[in-house]
């Protein structure tokens, strides 16, 4: 291949030269293609300068993980294409009362990171959370940084790797968890002990299998709102 013209390799040496180090560090010439020297520097400068102006912009205007996650909050509650059960929502909105805004919450987006989590985890398993519980709240941390996305390109604005071993995340032994569970002899038991009211939501929850947030959004007639399941007069649920 032809060498390059000597005005474009002194001028490729003299834009090289005059490069902050911040640029530089990112081209690397390629020895077999001397001739695009310049066009390597120049699309270089401009993806590093893109990505410098993000980052700028980023943190003209930071975003602490409370300002996120109400934001967040809000959108599940008037998402459309994924909507999110109330009751869902509601245990989310506790696990960020309980623990994750009183610790968090003054962090700024950009600073959550594993070793954010691994203190977390750390204060967590101190205070004696089950394991379950541990693994719940460190989920909602993760949608909460995972729901801020660029407004132009949809992309998530930081992007994070979750390392569970660093963090220190505990293992859920399914046989030591607290589960339990009415068997078909114990239900006539318990629907003899009580109330006329609390009986029927008793016989509701075991014939159904419904859990009890989503037994108590039902209405009966119209809904006051689409969050709300309801059953018809022909004892249809919807």
């Amino acid at each position: 291949m032809a060498k390059p013209a000597q005005k474009e390799t002194k001028d490729t040496v003299g834009i090289v030269a005059a490069l902050p180090a911040s640029f530089t560090g990112c081209w690397q010439p390629q020895q077999d293609s001397p001739g695009t020297w310049l066009e390597e520097v120049r699309a270089c400068m401009s993806g590093k300068a893109m990505r410098v102006a993000g980052v700028a912009a980023r943190y003209s205007n930071p975003t602490t993980f409370k300002e996120q996650s109400e934001r967040w909050i809000d959108e599940l509650a008037r998402s459309r294409r994924k909507p999110v059960k109330p009751a869902t929502i509601s245990g989310w909105q506790d696990a960020l009362d309980a623990w994750l805004l009183p610790n968090i919450g003054s962090k700024l987006l950009s600073d959550v990171s594993n070793g954010t989590l691994r203190e977390l985890v750390g204060r967590m398993i101190a205070a004696e959370l089950s394991a379950k519980t541990i693994c719940n709240y460190v989920q909602v941390v993760k949608l909460v940084v995972a729901s801020a996305v660029d407004e132009n390109t949809g992309e998530q604005t930081y992007p994070r790797k979750w390392n569970h071993d660093f963090i220190g995340l505990p293992l859920i032994d399914r046989t030591k968890q607290h589960r339990p569970t009415v068997t078909e002899t114990e239900m006539p038991e318990i629907l003899a002990s009580a109330k006329d009211r609390l009986k029927m939501l008793f016989a509701l929850l075991a014939g159904t299998g419904l859990r009890i947030g989503e037994a108590l959004a039902i209405h009966v007639g119209e809904p006051p709102s689409d969050d709300y399941s309801y059953i018809t007069n022909d004892c249809r649920m919807v």
